[in-house]
């Protein structure tokens, strides 16, 4: 009898240990044609935690990715530089269609043909004894010319107690940005 008590503790104890590793949702979307050679712009994510600054962070971490899922030429919008600074801060905090009407006529300003533009879902330690890492996001890929969704993607991810949150976050954005299908 005690054998069998210690081979269902044994197993209860790998079964907790299994679960509290990484784990990864990814659901992506897409329709053919988005083209690699063509000029992208990326924007601020808009941030939808109680996290202050992680839109930026997301924004930052992608925009550094970009590079390596094959996409060299993007433009990435700089609130010191743009003319329309205020506009687009404001737009963070407007609702979706003023905001997406106001980022594409930027993109459209600069000849963009892809917009990427993202939300933040969730970035922070899960409160705990463990204090795990976890990451939500939402990307989307709008061909300018029409205003037309191309790609959305949306993941997840939890790491174990042992990972950054900012290498959750790279890892889950580097998986999203590697599911787009490009021609």
């Amino acid at each position: 009898m005690w054998k069998l008590i210690q081979k269902i503790t044994i197993s209860i104890i790998c079964v907790v240990a299994v679960s509290g590793c990484t784990t990864t949702e990814v659901d992506t979307s897409h329709l053919p044609g988005i083209v690699k050679e063509a000029k992208y712009g990326v924007v601020p994510f808009r941030n939808q935690t109680a996290t202050p600054m992680v839109g930026m962070q997301a924004t930052t971490i992608t925009t550094a990715l970009l590079h390596s899922v094959g996409i060299d030429s993007f433009v990435q919008y700089n609130p010191v530089e743009d003319a329309n600074k205020a506009t687009l801060q404001e737009d963070l905090f407007a609702s979706n269609e003023f905001r997406r009407s106001n980022l594409i006529n930027w993109a459209r300003s600069r000849n963009i043909t892809y917009l990427l533009m993202g939300d933040v879902n969730e970035w922070r330690y899960k409160v705990g004894l463990d204090g795990e890492p976890a990451v939500g996001v939402t990307l989307y890929m709008i061909y300018v010319p029409q205003d037309k969704i191309v790609w959305s993607a949306v993941g997840s991810r939890r790491g174990s107690t042992n990972d950054a949150l900012s290498g959750v976050g790279q890892t889950l954005i580097l998986k999203l940005l590697n599911d787009i299908h490009f021609t």
